[in-house]
């Protein structure tokens, strides 16, 4: 298994009270490539 680069755990965020993310996790290795984008494309 490559080595982890960075990892979040938990993650919680709300703008003006409106839950945007809830419980959110992920780790992105050393050794790889990683992009997270939302459903409309914005990144």
């Amino acid at each position: 298994m490559a080595e982890a680069f960075l990892v979040a755990q938990d993650i919680h965020k709300s703008f003006n009270g409106q839950k945007a993310v809830s419980g959110v996790s992920f780790t992105i290795n050393k050794e790889g490539i990683f992009r997270l984008r939302g459903p409309n494309g914005a990144g």
